[in-house]
């Protein structure tokens, strides 16, 4: 096998003449008022991207079909209406910046990561979005990103905030066991444990408030959500049943009959509803699972966040 290269006078500039002559005839389907939304609307209908994924999943051709329903619906319309905004509101800020010192002694273990350092900046805004402040999945996104940026100034009382409210369940105590269980074991282990102490309905909607907020992104993309699994066809709804396994197609069915059983049900009735027939569905005994399996893994004699 021989590999030759060759350089051709003005080639780069035939190569990009013979594109803009191809593409001449397509349409320009950028919508700069949904640009998330077109953009991902435009990938789901390119033959490359559709070759590549039936390659390396068989049923990717249902998959694009639903989320391309999903997409046409609306369901990402209230990130972007919100992202928009945020560009108009920080014309001309720029100046406004400003820059938290890190703690004297701390070793950044993010010293070379560049990118997920500018990922880290931007999450800033996207989760003090999403959710009101001081809950506990704002606390625990803030937290991450402020230690991948070098500023873990007061993790500790935050972190020892959330434990102490009663605003957090066991989901939470899930994520939170999960983020602590390679840097501090024994404390992941306490986490588990208050998780498993809670896994009552009542304790897992209480989880889910943060999550159903809509005054925050993250309330208004799961009502827009819901209501677009309303206004699928049963033939979507089929299609989208049979590439789940039997515990996700239950789950599903659990859907259809909450939220399209009764359309007029508003979903501040119906989410709560939904999200409780879930959990007693076979979401408890994931997650408890989940949070027996940390325990176990992590279980030594220890005092939260010592």
């Amino acid at each position: 096998m021989r590999l030759e290269i060759r350089f051709v006078p003005n080639e780069f500039e035939k190569q990009i003449q013979s594109l803009r002559k191809s593409s001449q005839g397509i349409a320009n389907s950028y919508d700069p008022q949904h640009p998330l939304r077109s953009s991902l609307l435009f990938l789901c209908n390119d033959p490359f991207v559709q070759e590549h994924l039936r390659r390396r999943h068989a049923n990717s051709g249902a998959w694009l079909t639903v989320v391309r329903k999903l997409l046409e619906h609306g369901m990402l319309d209230p990130i972007e209406q919100g992202v928009l905004e945020r560009q108009s509101q920080s014309d001309g800020k720029k100046d406004q910046c400003f820059s938290i010192p890190a703690p004297p002694g701390w070793e950044d273990p993010y010293s070379n990561e560049t990118g997920l350092k500018e990922c880290a900046i931007m999450a800033f805004y996207l989760y003090d979005q999403s959710f009101s402040r001081a809950t506990w999945p704002w606390t625990v996104f803030n937290q991450i990103s402020l230690a991948v940026l070098n500023k873990p100034c007061y993790w500790k009382q935050e972190y020892q905030r959330v434990v102490e409210s009663e605003d957090i369940g066991p989901v939470g105590f899930l994520v939170l066991s999960d983020c602590f269980e390679k840097s501090s074991p024994p404390t992941a282990a306490y986490l588990a444990k208050r998780g498993l102490n809670g896994l009552s309905k009542e304790s897992f909607l209480k989880d889910c408030e943060p999550f159903l907020d809509k005054d925050y992104w993250c309330g208004q993309f799961v009502r827009r959500l819901a209501d677009v699994f309303r206004r699928l066809s049963d033939e979507d709804l089929a299609m989208l049943e049979r590439q789940l396994n039997p515990q996700q197609a239950k789950l599903l069915a659990q859907c259809k009959q909450i939220l399209r059983s009764n359309p007029q049900k508003s979903l501040d009735e119906a989410l709560p509803e939904l999200l409780g027939a879930l959990w007693d569905a076979g979401l408890n005994e994931t997650v408890q699972s989940a949070l027996k399996s940390i325990r176990d893994r992590t279980d030594n004699p220890a005092t939260c966040f010592k």
